[in-house]
């Protein structure tokens, strides 16, 4: 059995309580660890292809180049238990919380709030559609529950706010929601001379059922909307060539693998 709890509010605690037993974390997350071994209660591989999902080499490979694509790329290691033990997680002093999925109960994360999940979570991309004009891209990491040790931990900086109900949020301070939403612009003239409110977009829940998770920081956007934004108007091209330089170079590799 696999249980996820928060620790102290900043740091997340996973019991493996026997031999085999594995989960997919954020890389560079383990803080401390203890077990039966206690030389290496917990081994970590780098999962180059991410979660199969039961999708075999192929499936991998596809969602990866499509999470390299939408900018969703999580480095991520799999964690996995030599006998029982207990793991702990955490990311630059980041407030985390804990979700437990029913079956076929999804969630849909920002890719880097993302801290750890289970194999009984199905992980996959889903679209929102707003491009490049936030920072957080236009897909958002999606996951399923498919099992009854279906958890998913989320970090958020500064101390979360939960909306419930019709809402609206920034993308850029999105953490986690229930629904998915639509995108929403109020693009005008003011927008193209620099005189807008600096809300130009936003993420609109309409359902009655959602629930929405927001931190009190704001992830810088990539793009700027204003005509005299200076040094601020510069879309950001770096972080989208390393995007299609990394699928390229995927899918060459594996071009030479299946031609061997």
């Amino acid at each position: 059995m696999i249980n996820f709890e928060t620790h102290n509010e900043l740091s997340l605690k996973i019991t493996l309580e026997c031999e085999g037993l594995s989960v997919h974390t954020k890389v560079g997350s383990m803080i401390g660890m203890q077990g039966e071994d206690a030389d290496k209660p917990v081994k970590f591989t780098k999962e180059l292809l991410g979660p199969t999902n039961g999708a075999g080499f192929i499936g991998a490979a596809f969602s990866q180049g499509l999470r390299r694509l939408t900018g969703e790329n999580l480095p991520l290691m799999k964690a996995t238990s030599n006998g029982a033990a207990e793991l702990y997680l955490a990311d630059q002093g980041a407030h985390v919380m804990v979700l437990q999925l029913e079956e076929g109960e999804s969630i849909y994360v920002e890719s880097e709030n993302l801290l750890a999940f289970t194999d009984d979570c199905k992980y996959s991309v889903s679209f929102f559609g707003a491009g490049v004009i936030s920072q957080g891209g236009l897909a958002k990491s999606k996951l399923t529950g498919r099992g009854e040790n279906a958890f998913v931990a989320v970090t958020c900086v500064g101390n979360p706010i939960q909306l419930e109900g019709e809402c609206v949020c920034d993308p850029d301070c999105f953490v986690v929601s229930t629904t998915k939403p639509s995108v929403g612009l109020d693009f005008g003239l003011k927008t193209l001379i620099g005189q807008s409110s600096g809300e130009s977009y936003n993420l609109k829940f309409q359902s009655s059922d959602s629930v929405c998770i927001i931190q009190p920081y704001e992830r810088r956007s990539g793009l700027s909307l204003s005509m005299d934004a200076g040094e601020e108007a510069e879309f950001n091209t770096a972080d989208t060539s390393e995007a299609f330089e990394g699928v390229s170079n995927f899918l060459s590799g594996a071009s030479r693998f299946f031609n061997r």
